[in-house]
Parts: structure tokens; C-alpha cells; sequence
């Protein structure tokens, strides 16, 4: 900000009742908070303020000047956008004299001396009059803009105009005209873009954090934050700075955001728009393209058809057509698992680790090679041209582009297959351990040499592409990576300028897969359903690797901690969890990663002139309660994780420590019973507030969310043991155990929607047998991965074992001996037969226990045939 003047604030109060008149608008751009005081038994909400911070350029200092301005209202009715907008100019133009040459006057179009005009000739003449005074441009910016839109009077003529980015943060692309539906406005007229610093900074970033990046504190006023009205009442002076403060973040952040050009024509919609516009340009720039049309055809090859907008007219050419289609079904999201359930220490001289591949996604794009569009096909594969579809790892590079439809199987022993097939049903990403699927060449290298079978689908085909030496979109990637490292030096290294240009490396492949996998979504403005639009730079073919190389490189690095013994427990895109030695870990992944994949140190050493290591530990610690995907708490000494999968808490939780915090989450997960109650404080949506006139403001919202596994994998029934760690003085205990991958896609899905009407709380041994005992029925005509040894290791199983029996007794499937013999009878025959080394005592309990549990009536399991034939051969 070195030229623009933040230090000193014009303050001004300025008291408006809710029908004053308006004078004059504003030409420049500025930005707006406000603060309101709820009522909860009327139902009801009182805007107590608007506060407004504005740069203005004064010609006279040759500088920016910086106004801040607070709206106190002394009525219950809200004030007009446009009201607001003309109070504020009529005191910056006393202010500042000189502003007023900036507006653009508009004078209303008379018919000179009522001449006689036919209404077709006056409606011409008076549009040809209104072109000719051009509209002042507004760019209206706040934090979470659903929140401030919403107390302007009459609010829903104005977001009817926006487009919705999530539940309330909205934009448009298009400014709209303020004096086409409020109080006629003195004879200017305005275009107003709106903007969400939500939507200019990294996901869900409080006001406070933006100004801690942009070195400017937000007043703390947090004895008074769910009463604002008793603080105007008690310290005037307070509220307005902790008011002003608000508008001051938003204002210098979104200019830190649009780089200080107040010249610039539109300030981009979201952190990804202007990642990608920004590619763009770099690269029209090193190929000497000076339109958009010259990037279109050269770079993406794709045609104008007519007028377009946004790339809605749009067409691919014939030889992008000839890969389109295999690149979209091969683009799937990232790999999410978890491979354990349960508390889990850390064997001494070990910590868990939570340990990220450095900058996996920027990184990633050094595959993205310029494509050769006249002939972008180099070699394809299919069951005709090799031996019946057999690939071999040698015919392809970890850092080929390609794609194609395969039939895989991998080795019953390996834990972490790493070809994913997309669920149609459940719409996730799943890892069998055989399958059909369209898979990118990296994955199919990397599973030819974890030891899998793959082969070409009957009808299908493998192909890699054509590409160039040059790679345009890694350097633009790397041109945003040696930014921030320049201005990390000029500003520091949290400054907000060095964290843009880290949002724009890793929001700019998000850009390049946008809209390609046909994905709707609900356009809440028009109440209609929508299909997503293709970016400036979507280009499937790069969407497909990048995301495709870097599941290769965790599944990779996942396999290595394998082999060397190391136990993997979850899996989060382009990071995961492993107990081991921290140093040793570290060098065994690097020196691993470095002999497979040369050309990623090769991109770490050009974007950060360091290739040391291509890692980077995120938290160490010893215990942790690990239970589903993207759900994990950790205790204990060490930088504590917390993956809380969609809980909030209520107020009570949110006001803890960290430590507590972690504390209360892995009690709540140890000790649950059930679905743990969530309770949260939210604002309704949009869709609730202008389509169902819903009154907005904070309410009480009950969530029941589960934390049992999500059985994206099967128990690896052996491995159960109790675990316990002591917290607080207290001892906790849980049943916990490792998995194995299921054989297929169809298995999860069967399993998934079992699960989902199963009414237990899966939480111990019992629970497990019977999720289990299912699978096993689901799973018919596939190998057995539960087949017990009869001895006394299994004594963990023994609920499991005596349910088993119980069913035989129901079911009339023993002998009428062997069915009339009591608990005592048949511990003693079971004992002899199998030889168990377990007290009468545990058999006893855990068959009344059984007695008093539903029995499935399915068909035999393993170990039910197992008993069946010990106890039929022995009577």
C-alpha cells in the first residue's frame, strides 16, 4: 500500500433516519460493513449502523486519500442502497471539493416544449439521451456480503441481480444499474459490481486473519459481540472504531487483491477467476498473442462460434474431440481413506506424522507439456495391436499425458491398491482391489509395477498423447511461486500479497477442470439448475494427470511405508498418516520419490530453487483417535491434529482452548453411543431469506452426524484389540483394529447402503462381527479374508463366535443333541473340538449376550462352517 494514505481516517458521524432523502452517488469504488442486534423472541433485527471506507484520488496532493465513514440509524426501518450511497457522497464531496468533477451528470430527457412525439420516436430519443451520459462504476465489497446485502431496504430487487457461490456469498458479472429500481437519483447514474473478500481469499477466512495478513488489527470487541446495541449505548467511541475497522480490512485487502490498480477494468469474482485470467495473460504473452481468440485456437483449441460470453459459445475443434471424452471419465477427485479405526499410541522412539507431499498440485502442472493439437494422439493401445490388452510398465512414463478404459486386479497381499473407481451410486472414489474403470497412465504404470495385472478393456483403449517441449502453464505457475518468494522478502512472509500469489499456484488447477464433469448446481438467484461453465483455461486432458499424478505419488509413497513395515491410517488428497521415525520416514519417502519420479525434484528445484526434500511435516504427535474419513483428533503431547468431519460445536465448545478443544472431541468419539448431537449457530440462506421470506438472522440448528467408519475398506478382523490411553486422569478404552481393501467397487457399494440402515452404533468387537458377517454375505464367491485358527488368540472374537452358534441352534441346523444342550454343554464340546484356551466364564457371558441380540438368518460365513463341521463331526 505505499501510495495509498492509511494512517489517518477521516471519521465521521452522520445519524439518518430512515426516510432522509438522497443527494448525490459516487464514481469511484468503496466498500461497505454494517452491524445489526438481533432479537430472538420477536424474531427480529435491527440494522444499528452502515459503515463505508472509501479511496478517493486527490489530484490536488497527488495521492490517494482514504475517507471512512459510519451510518448510525435511529430507525427500526433499514436505509436503501442508493440512500446510503448519496448521504455518503453528499459528505466526501464536502471533504473533498474536488471530487465532485468525477461524477458523471445525467439530466433527465424532456420533450422540448411538449412537442407532439409518437411514444416509438420519444423512447428513441430518450435512449439515444441516456447513452450519452455514461453510468459511474461502483464496486461494492464486503466480508461475507449475504450478511450486509440483506440489511439494505428492499434487498431482493438487488440479489435477484447476483449470482450465488455458496450458501451467502454472492457476485456478479455483470453490473447492474442501481436507479432501475430505487428512488431516482439526482441526476447520476451507476453500475454496481459486487464482491465477497470470502470469495478473495482462502476458504473461510475471518475478517481478523485478512488483517492480520494486510498488518491491520480488527478492534476486538468480544464482550459485547451478541450485543452490539448495549455497546453504542455504553462507549460510542468504541463501537464506531470497532465498526470502521471491518470496512477498513475489507477495503485494503481487496485492494492488495486487485494490486492497487483502481484503473482496472473489473476486480475478478473469486481467487480461481483471477488465477486463471492471470495464466492466461502470462502465457499470450510468451507466445506473442495479443487477443483472447489467439490463446483459444494455439493454446486450447478451441473456435469461437459466433457471439459468445464467457466461453458459452464455445466449440472444441475435431482434433481435441479425438481425446475430450476419455479425459473427462478419467478426471476424478483426489484419494480420501481411512485405513484404521480406533486410539492408536505411538510405539516408543516413534510419532504419528502427518506428513504432505510441498506444493503438490502447483507441482504437479510440470506434466502439462504444450499439446501437439495436430496430431495429439503419440500411441494408443488396445486389445488388437498387444497381447490380448496385457500392458507393460515399460510401454509408458510416469510423466506421460493419457488415459484409457482398463480391467485390473491387483495381489491379494498388497494393503493400498492405487487405481480408483468412481461409485455411481455414492458418488465417491473407491480403491478395490479389482475392477473396470477409465484410469490415467500414471496409475496404470505405478499398479503394473506394484505387481497388478491390467489390461485394456474389451472395446476400449489406452492412448498417450502428443505434446511439445515447452510447458506454458508450469511457467505461469512458477511465475506466481517466485512472486510470493519476492514479496515474502518485501512484505513478510504472512504478509496478504505473498499469500495471494500462494491462492492463486494452488487455486489455478481447480480452473483447469472446471465444469468438465457435466456437474449442476442450483442457481438460487433464478431458482433454476445450471450447468457449470468451462474456465478461461479448462483443458480435461490436464485436469485428468494432475490429479491422477499426485493420488500416484501418496499411493506411492503409501506403498514404500508398506514395505518397509510402516502403518498407514488415513489419507487426505496429497497428505497422510504414518507412525514411524520421523528423519528415517522422511529420507526413505525422498529417496524412494527421487529414483520413481526425477522430474518432480527437478519442478520443486525450478519453482523454489530447493529440492531438498519434497515433503513437509504438518503435525507430530503420539495418541490419536482415528475414525473416519477427514475425521481425527489428536491428545497428548505433541502439534495436535483435528479433522472434525462437518462438526462444529456450539458455543460452549468454540470458546475452549485448543488443548480442551481436542480434549472434548476425543471424548465425545471414544465414549459415543450413537450419532453425536451437533449443535450450531448459522445464518439461514439465501434461498431461505428471498425465496421463503425468512427472517435473517442467527438460529439454532441440530445436526446428528456419525463418527463410526465409513467402510470404504473392510475390517481386517484379527488385527481388533483394545486400545487404551489415560487423558485427564481418566482411562479410555476402545475396541480398534486395521482394514483390508475391498475386492470391488460393487462390494462398497452394497456394503455402503447396508451400513447406512444398519441401527447400532459400530463402536466394539460385536458391533464388528455383525457389519462383518455381512460383508461376507455380500461378498459371495470371494476369498475368505476372516478363516480363524482355533486357539486362544481368538478369544477376542468370541461374540462373534457365539452368535454363530446361536444361529445354528435357532435355525434347527444342529443335531436335536447338539440343539438341546445349554451354554455349559456346549463350551465343553466346542472346547474339546476346537481346543480353545478361554474360561467358561467369557464363553457364558458372551452367549447371554448373544441370546438377547437380532439374529441374521443369511446364509454360512467361513467361520460358520468352520464350527458347524467341528461340532456335527464331534456329535
Amino acid at each position: 500500500m505505499d501510495d495509498i494514505t492509511v494512517s489517518v481516517y477521516e471519521n465521521t458521524l452522520l445519524h439518518v433516519k430512515a426516510k432522509a432523502e438522497a443527494d448525490d452517488l459516487v464514481k469511484d469504488k468503496f466498500f461497505i460493513r454494517n452491524d445489526w442486534n438481533e432479537s430472538s423472541v420477536q424474531a427480529k433485527r435491527r440494522v444499528l449502523s452502515y459503515q463505508f471506507s472509501c479511496v478517493v484520488y486527490d489530484e490536488a496532493q497527488s495521492h490517494f486519500c482514504h475517507y471512512d465513514y459510519i451510518v448510525l440509524c435511529e430507525s427500526d426501518t433499514p436505509l436503501s442502497y442508493a440512500r446510503l450511497i448519496n448521504g455518503f457522497l453528499s459528505l466526501l464531496k464536502v471533504e473533498m471539493p474536488q471530487f465532485k468533477k468525477h461524477l458523471r451528470q445525467y439530466k433527465s430527457f424532456e420533450n422540448p416544449n411538449n412537442l407532439s412525439i409518437s411514444s416509438k420516436a420519444y423512447t428513441k430519443a430518450k435512449d439515444k439521451h441516456e447513452r450519452s451520459y455514461p453510468y459511474n462504476k461502483i464496486v461494492l465489497v464486503s466480508h461475507f456480503n449475504g450478511v450486509d446485502l440483506t440489511n439494505f431496504y428492499n434487498n431482493k430487487k438487488m440479489m435477484d441481480q447476483l449470482s450465488c457461490m455458496n450458501k451467502l456469498s454472492f457476485f456478479n458479472g455483470r453490473a447492474f444499474n442501481s436507479d432501475n429500481y430505487h428512488d431516482k437519483l439526482r441526476g447520476i447514474r451507476t453500475a454496481t459490481l459486487i464482491r465477497d473478500t470470502m470469495l478473495l481469499s482462502s476458504n473461510n477466512s475471518s475478517l481478523q486473519s485478512l488483517g492480520e495478513n494486510i498488518g491491520i488489527e480488527k478492534l476486538d470487541c468480544s464482550d459485547y459481540v451478541d450485543r452490539m446495541d448495549k455497546l453504542l449505548q455504553d462507549d460510542i467511541s468504541r463501537y464506531v472504531e470497532c465498526g470502521l475497522s471491518d470496512s477498513v480490512i475489507s477495503l485494503i485487502w481487496t485492494l492488495t487483491f486487485n494490486e492497487n490498480n483502481l484503473n482496472q477494468k473489473d476486480i475478478y469474482s473469486t481467487v480461481g477467476s483471477a488465477a486463471a485470467h492471470r495464466i492466461r495473460e502470462s502465457i499470450k504473452a510468451k507466445n506473442r498473442w495479443t487477443t483472447d481468440k489467439e490463446f483459444n485456437e494455439n493454446y486450447l483449441s478451441i473456435f469461437d462460434v459466433g457471439n459468445y460470453y464467457q466461453g458459452r459459445n464455445q466449440q472444441i475443434s475435431d482434433k481435441r474431440s479425438l481425446i475430450e471424452q476419455d479425459a473427462i471419465s478419467s478426471f476424478f477427485g483426489g484419494r480420501n481413506e481411512c485405513f484404521s479405526h480406533g486410539i492408536f499410541t505411538a510405539e516408543s522412539g516413534k510419532e504419528f506424522l502427518d506428513i504432505d507431499l510441498r506444493s503438490a498440485y502447483p507441482i504437479a502442472m510440470c506434466i502439462c507439456s504444450n499439446m501437439n493439437w495436430n496430431n495429439p494422439i503419440d500411441c494408443s493401445y488396445n486389445r488388437d495391436n498387444t497381447d490380448n490388452g496385457k500392458l507393460r510398465s515399460e510401454m509408458f512414463k510416469f510423466d506421460d499425458l493419457g488415459f484409457g478404459l482398463v480391467d485390473f486386479e491387483f495381489p491379494k497381499e498388497l494393503a493400498y491398491p492405487c487405481i480408483p473407481v468412481k461409485s455411481t451410486t455414492f458418488n465417491g472414489l473407491v480403491f478395490p482391489r479389482k475392477g473396470s474403470t477409465y484410469a490415467n497412465i500414471s496409475e496404470i504404470k505405478l499398479a503394473l509395477d506394484m505387481g497388478a495385472s491390467v489390461t485394456v478393456s474389451e472395446g476400449g483403449r489406452v492412448v498417450v498423447l502428443s505434446t511439445k517441449d515447452e510447458n506454458d502453464m508450469f511457467d505461469a505457475v512458477k511465475e506466481f511461486i517466485k512472486t510470493r518468494k519476492l514479496y515474502e522478502k518485501k512484505y513478510g512472509k504472512k504478509s496478504g500479497q505473498a499469500l495471494l500469489q500462494k491462492l492463486y499456484a494452488n487455486s489455478a488447477f481447480g480452473k483447469l477442470g472446471q465444469g468438465i464433469n457435466g456437474k449442476r448446481y442450483q442457481n438460487l438467484c433464478n431458482n433454476t439448475t445450471e450447468m457449470a461453465q468451462y474456465s478461461v483455461i479448462t483443458m480435461p486432458a490436464y485436469a485428468a494427470a494432475i490429479t491422477a499424478l499426485v493420488r500416484c505419488l501418496v499411493s506411492f509413497c503409501m506403498h514404500c511405508c508398506e514395505k518397509a513395515d510402516l502403518k498407514i491410517h488415513s489419507v487426505t488428497t496429497d497428505g497422510f498418516i504414518v507412525a514411524g521415525e520421523r528423519e528415517s520416514v522422511l529420507r526413505m519417502l525422498n529417496e524412494s520419490v527421487k529414483e520413481k519420479f526425477p522430474f518432480i525434484f527437478e519442478a520443486l528445484e525450478q519453482a523454489f530453487s530447493n529440492s531438498d526434500t519434497a515433503f513437509e511435516v504438518k503435525h507430530e504427535f503420539k495418541t490419536f483417535f482415528n475414525s473416519r474419513t477427514r475425521a481425527n483428533v489428536s491428545v497428548g503431547e505433541g502439534e495436535g491434529i483435528m479433522a472434525k468431519g462437518s462438526y462444529r460445536g456450539n458455543d460452549v465448545f468454540r470458546n475452549l482452548s485448543e488443548d480442551a478443544k481436542h480434549h472434548f472431541f476425543f471424548e465425545a468419539l471414544v465414549t459415543r453411543t450413537g450419532k453425536i448431537r451437533d449443535e450450531r449457530v448459522s445464518l439461514p440462506s439465501y434461498k431461505d431469506v428471498v425465496k421463503h421470506n425468512k427472517v435473517f438472522m442467527n438460529e439454532m440448528k441440530v445436526a446428528n452426524l456419525s463418527f463410526d467408519f465409513d467402510f470404504k475398506r473392510m475390517i481386517d478382523m484379527p488385527t481388533i484389540q483394545t486400545n487404551q490411553t489415560v487423558l485427564n486422569g481418566k482411562l479410555f478404552s476402545y475396541d480398534s483394529f486395521f482394514t483390508l481393501p475391498l475386492e470391488t467397487v460393487e462390494e462398497y457399494e452394497s456394503l455402503h447402503k447396508y451400513r447406512d440402515s444398519y441401527a447400532g452404533c459400530v463402536n466394539n468387537r460385536s458391533e464388528y462381527a455383525n457389519i462383518h458377517q455381512k460383508y461376507r454375505h455380500l461378498s459371495t464367491g470371494t476369498e475368505t479374508r476372516y478363516n480363524p485358527k482355533m486357539n486362544s488368540q481368538n478369544e477376542q472374537h468370541l461374540d462373534y463366535v457365539c452368535k454363530e452358534l446361536l444361529k445354528m441352534v435357532r435355525q434347527g441346523m444342529l443335531t436335536d443333541k447338539l440343539a438341546s444342550l445349554n451354554s455349559k454343554d456346549l463350551y465343553d464340546l466346542f472346547m474339546t473340538n476346537c481346543e480353545w484356551d478361554i474360561s467358561y466364564e467369557a464363553f457364558n457371558n458372551a452367549f447371554k449376550k448373544g441370546k438377547g441380540r437380532k439374529v441374521m438368518l443369511d446364509g454360512e460365513t467361513p467361520l460358520f462352517s468352520v464350527i458347524k463341521q467341528s461340532l456335527l463331526g464331534a456329535s
